[in-house]
């Protein structure tokens, strides 16, 4: 997220999640302020109530970025976060210790669904037998598939 944050005098840009899982990325066609079709970049994330909160924020406060990582990578990164001034050589104001830890997200635990019924017995085979006049139907037991 890039933003101005309350208590200082430039932009910053900091990472406010990370390892989200990306449902799905795509586009959709979205009306512009005159009612005309643009394309707008749209990404469905996996996020907890918490994550929630934290992604309309960011975006209500500054501007939303997402980077891809590798796959592979699913460490947590503890990051400071840059100043824009500390791209023109700047050196970082010294900031007050934070008051408390933030305590550790809760996970999540999603309920599995049940498993599935198992199928039907396979229907048993039939034979129809006529004689004469008279119609009969026998059935046969299910052969077992070794």
């Amino acid at each position: 997220m890039t933003g101005r944050p309350p208590t200082s005098d430039g932009d910053m840009t900091s990472t406010v999640l990370q390892n989200m899982l990306v449902l799905s990325a795509g586009t959709t066609i979205q009306p512009d302020a005159r009612g005309h079709a643009i394309q707008a970049p749209t990404v469905t994330l996996l996020a907890t109530p918490e994550q929630s909160e934290t992604l309309t924020l960011a975006g209500n406060e500054g501007r939303l970025q997402l980077v891809l990582r590798n796959s592979s990578d699913q460490s947590i990164e503890k990051t400071a976060g840059r100043y824009i001034s500390e791209l023109y050589g700047a050196q970082r104001k010294p900031t007050p210790p934070p008051a408390a830890p933030r305590p550790a997200p809760r996970p999540v635990v999603i309920a599995a669904a049940p498993p599935p019924p198992p199928p039907p017995p396979p229907p048993l085979d039939q034979i129809v037998v006529i004689r004469g006049t008279q119609k009969t139907v026998e059935t046969m037991p299910n052969r077992v598939a070794n």
